[in-house]
């Protein structure tokens, strides 16, 4: 019997309006697009998703940036600029830079015990297959390339029960449902095993693998056709995927479509525009050797050393004469044409970062002088308020996953005969159908070192809008725990410090203590038995004289 509630089953109670078995119908159809027309209608996509993650992690191996046989010279000098994955990563480093709070809260007259319970359970899942790192790559993929897709798959290991795997649009196929295309009725993953394509599709009630056949030494094709393998009954009864797009899907299509393409050509724009260049300094920067009034036939050695003699023979005249004096000299391009093309290129780059919302002072990293942190935060606002704009759809995305996760927990620990397993299991199946996850994003904004950042602390403490635990933790990074036991150990030391030095509870040193004490005290009872050094006399100031004339009046 499933623990899953009736209410959470994507197919309860679902009509299917005269058409038949939609799913059955719509799984042998997914059988013939992957078994007959090898994915035809997904080619290109995938193709295109492969191409921006290739772009992404700096793999350039399948875009040479000139075609073959249009070189200058058989030795190729390229140029690359992993200007996509910048691009990327800097739009996307405050969003799950910190990770959000995440707290599963009962809604108005429901018991909150449940909730409590899956909330800490769903966190220490999270911690296991570290989420916020999911989350962060994932909000990279969507940029790359539209969507990303989150597995969640039962395992053995009781320490991880549920493991977390993330997907790019190039690894995953999906088929959308004619009346909701953002809810697939079938999904597939597809991965590299043995030299081979493993398909393993999902629909709510099937799993079904298909491979394609591993090419031998004489095998020139057939290396691209699936052949089903394996099918077996879903056990989770569910499509385990959850995705994140780039623009939250809204109407009618599932691909939302995202600007790794055009950073994509960008980038292989300018791959090329590199090479170009340093191949037009290479050339035209070496200055040519230019002969004057030199006879027919006549060729300098090669190579040219400096230090060489030359003897060049004149050109005959008409009459058999000399001519007018032979000459070697150089022959050079005027060099103007490197700070213009440099000019252009950078002008070109500022221009794509401003128009997708990259201030380019980020990405150059040009400056003169440390700046403040004002000025940082200032530098940052447009990338904050971006993270921030994705804040609303990504907790639309989290609250999906953690449906998710709940209910295949709730499946796979209620189906175990530990008795803790099924303890468990019962409050995940309580809140799976509606967790309330609640996320307290970080604060974005850069938190730097230096008065800036000791002023801000300063004003909340003196205002009793923090205390000195809640600073430490916010600047070491320390959970409050370890931010109390830092201060026990503060203490400790402080209290140790006092009784070697001498010092009182402000830190000074006590009268005839401190360090140097003891030589002083030495010789004060030596001077007083006859010896040693004598003190120094006493000085009287201003204040002892007035004090003299007062006592004499």
């Amino acid at each position: 019997m499933s623990l899953i509630p009736p209410q959470i089953r994507p197919n309860a109670g679902r009509e299917t309006d005269g058409r038949g078995d939609f799913r059955a119908a719509s799984l042998r159809d997914i059988h013939r697009e992957i078994v007959e027309g090898n994915l035809r209608n997904e080619r290109a996509r995938l193709d295109d998703a492969l191409y921006n993650l290739e772009f992404y992690r700096g793999d350039f191996s399948r875009f040479p940036v000139r075609p073959s046989g249009q070189q200058q010279d058989p030795t190729r000098y390229p140029r690359y600029t992993p200007f996509l994955q910048r691009v990327v990563c800097t739009l996307c480093q405050h969003l799950y830079a910190r990770g959000p709070a995440r707290q599963l809260k009962a809604p108005q007259g429901m018991p909150a015990g449940p909730y409590d319970a899956a909330s800490r359970w769903l966190e220490g899942m999270y911690r296991r297959n570290c989420a916020d790192a999911i989350w962060q790559e994932a909000d990279r993929l969507t940029v790359v390339s539209s969507v990303a897709a989150i597995q969640v798959a039962a395992t053995p290991d009781p320490a991880r029960p549920i493991r977390l795997r993330l997907w790019d649009a190039s690894q995953f196929v999906v088929w959308e449902d004619p009346d909701d295309p953002t809810k697939p009725v079938a999904a597939g993953s597809i991965d590299l095993f043995d030299h081979r394509r493993r398909l393993t599709l999902y629909t709510p009630d099937v799993k079904r693998v298909y491979v394609t056949q591993k090419l031998g030494p004489d095998d020139a094709a057939g290396g691209t056709a699936y052949r089903q393998i394996s099918e077996a009954e879903n056990p989770y009864g569910l499509i385990p995927f959850a995705f994140a797009w780039f623009h939250m899907p809204v109407g009618s299509d599932f691909w939302c479509g995202s600007p790794g393409c055009l950073l994509r050509d960008v980038n292989d724009g300018l791959n090329f525009g590199l090479t170009e260049g340093f191949d037009c300094i290479r050339y035209n920067l070496r200055p040519v050797v230019l002969l004057k009034n030199v006879r027919s036939g006549f060729r300098p050695p090669s190579p040219i050393r400096p230090g060489d003699v030359w003897s060049l023979p004149e050109m005959a005249d008409a009459t058999g004469e000399g001519g007018g004096g032979a000459d070697a000299a150089y022959l050079q391009a005027d060099s103007s044409f490197v700070a213009a093309s440099w000019e252009d290129f950078r002008s070109y780059v500022d221009m794509v970062l401003e128009h997708v919302g990259v201030p380019p002072g980020t990405i150059k990293m040009e400056q003169t002088s440390v700046a403040s942190g004002v000025r940082v935060i200032a530098d940052h606002i447009p990338l904050i308020q971006w993270a921030e704009g994705r804040q609303r759809p990504f907790t639309h995305y989290e609250d999906e996953l953690a449906k998710l996760v709940l209910a295949i927990g709730a499946m796979h620990l209620g189906a175990q005969s530990d008795r803790d397993a099924l303890a468990t299991a019962d409050p995940l199946g309580q809140v799976a159908a509606d967790p309330g996850l609640v996320l307290r994003w970080a604060d974005m904004y850069p938190y730097l070192p230096g008065p800036d950042r000791n002023a801000d602390d300063g004003w909340l403490l003196e205002n009793h809008l923090t205390s000195r635990t809640m600073v430490l933790m916010k600047r070491d990074k320390l959970t409050r725990e370890e931010a109390r036991q830092r201060f026990d150990e503060i203490a400790e030391d402080e209290q140790h410090e006092r009784e070697v030095l001498g010092l009182d509870a402000g830190g000074r040193p006590r009268a005839g203590q401190g360090p140097g004490t003891e030589g002083r005290g030495q010789g004060a009872r030596t001077a007083a038995g006859g010896g040693g050094v004598k003190p120094p006399p006493e000085v009287a100031g201003p204040d002892d004289d007035e004090g003299e004339d007062d006592d004499d009046e």
